[in-house]
């Protein structure tokens, strides 16, 4: 018995051991003494074109030796329509403490469809409950399962596109997300839409 209360207090041991280093070496991420840039965040950005979104973004650390991408998650936006698409994240820190960190969304579903995504983004975090960052949005579209994209952008593409955007972001949950949601899809048709 004595012996495997003894390996059960070195397995614990070794478990403190390795989360303190993890948080040492990345205290954005693995911290037990305060918030981490880890988490579930909202916010509502409104690009020079296609009207308000709000987005969900769902930041998970990738800490790994074979890469200096450190960052992955999700992204999802929704419209005034009412349309909503998920992207993928993929980004770094850019110092110890993650306070400065950088990501791009990706396409992660080839659905028909088009819309904003947020594309570039530099972000500062105040290692608390809020980010606040720039976002340089693009314009996708998917037609018959494939991304259309042209060398020819339209007026549009090209004012959404070069038109840097802030968004600040607090940490939220997937249900308050999907209430801003429906509240943005209700005041921008004028009328709330749904069934009676």
């Amino acid at each position: 018995m004595r012996r495997i209360s003894g390996f059960g207090l070195f397995l614990l041991f070794l478990f403190v051991i390795i989360f303190g280093v993890q948080g040492a070496c990345n205290p954005w991420a693995h911290s037990t003494f305060g918030p981490t840039l880890i988490g579930i965040w909202m916010g509502e950005f409104t690009p020079a074109s296609r009207g308000r979104h709000v987005v969900l973004l769902d930041l998970r650390d990738a800490i790994s030796e074979d890469s200096d991408r450190d960052l992955a998650g999700t992204a999802t936006i929704c419209d005034a329509r009412g349309e909503q698409r998920t992207f993928g994240v993929t980004g770094m820190t850019q110092n110890w403490r993650g306070t400065r960190f950088r990501f791009t969304t990706f396409i992660k579903a080839n659905v028909n469809g088009e819309g904003v995504q947020l594309g570039e983004v530099d972000g500062d975090w105040d290692r608390g409950d809020t980010l606040r960052v720039s976002v340089k949005p693009r314009l996708w579209r998917i037609r018959n399962g494939g991304v259309f994209s042209s060398t020819d952008r339209s007026p549009e593409q090209m004012v959404l596109e070069d038109t840097i955007v802030p968004l600040t972001l607090t940490r939220a949950t997937d249900r308050q997300f999907r209430a801003a949601c429906e509240q943005l899809r209700t005041d921008g048709s004028g009328r709330d839409r749904s069934p009676r």
